[in-house]
């Protein structure tokens, strides 16, 4: 259980495998980290400014572009294997790492193009989640959220400054949630319990690029264990270490002679 008012951080990608019901009353968060391309989402960064034709500087001035594997959460297909569950991606992180355009402007005098602004940094790619549990089920306050990091402002210098672009928001991680059992709690998820959004792309000093927008329950997948397709090997105690088990012997005797 993640109680009311607390908060459970998790990072990169988690797989939380509960023997029972996992209750939701707090915040389960993934922190973003990822600043490459991810599982989920693509991302941009915001444009600088050029007034050259130069070529160089007119692809310096355009924001980054990190391109994901999927626009949403695709669709997953799991198979038991004996208790294996196959299928779960292995990265479920969003992309991030977009960072905004550079700004130039032409000086006259000199015959040359000058540098005037560096773009800000792109926010990181939320964390990925998968949970294997007998049940989960959320609270009145309870919340899931796996939203991107913000993208950080442009900045302008020298004697004409002129800020670059703002970082792209971070895409939000892909959420895998996998309940044991047919008859157990299946949560009911929607836009509210499950924030999965892109971060924040500030629109000044710079030109913002991509951000801010959500992809709620698009970002996740609800789903069954599905039934084994192979049997379950039986399961057999393991043997108890030989002194431990002749300590007990001697201790069970001893108890019947007293008897």
């Amino acid at each position: 259980t993640i109680p009311a008012g607390r908060t459970l951080n998790v990072s990169d990608n988690v797989e939380l495998r509960v023997r029972g019901v996992l209750q939701i009353d707090g915040t389960l968060r993934g922190i973003p980290g990822n600043n490459a391309a991810g599982f989920l989402g693509s991302v941009y960064g915001g444009p600088g400014f050029a007034d050259s034709q130069n070529p160089y500087q007119q692809s310096q001035a355009k924001g980054k572009v990190v391109r994901g594997r999927n626009a949403v959460m695709p669709a997953l297909n799991i198979v038991n294997a004996g208790g294996d569950l196959q299928g779960i991606p292995d990265d479920l992180r969003g992309s991030g790492g977009a960072d905004g355009g550079r700004s130039f402007y032409w000086n006259r005098a000199q015959s040359a193009t000058i540098a005037a602004g560096s773009g800000g940094i792109g926010g990181s790619g939320g964390a990925g989640l998968a949970v294997i549990a007998r049940g989960i089920a959320f609270g009145v306050s309870g919340t899931l959220q796996t939203t991107g990091g913000h993208g950080g402002p442009g900045s302008g210098f020298g004697p004409r400054p002129i800020p670059g672009g703002s970082g792209g928001g971070g895409a939000p991680g892909g959420v895998v949630l996998l309940v044991d059992g047919t008859g157990n709690p299946m949560p009911v998820l929607t836009n509210n319990k499950l924030i999965a959004c892109y971060g924040h792309s500030p629109d000044t000093p710079g030109s913002a690029g991509l951000g801010d927008r959500c992809l709620g329950t698009s970002a996740a997948r609800l789903l069954f264990v599905p039934k084994s397709r192979t049997p379950y090997d039986d399961y057999e105690d393991p043997a108890l270490d030989p002194g431990v088990q002749q300590a007990m012997d001697a201790a069970a005797a001893a108890q019947a002679d007293a008897t």
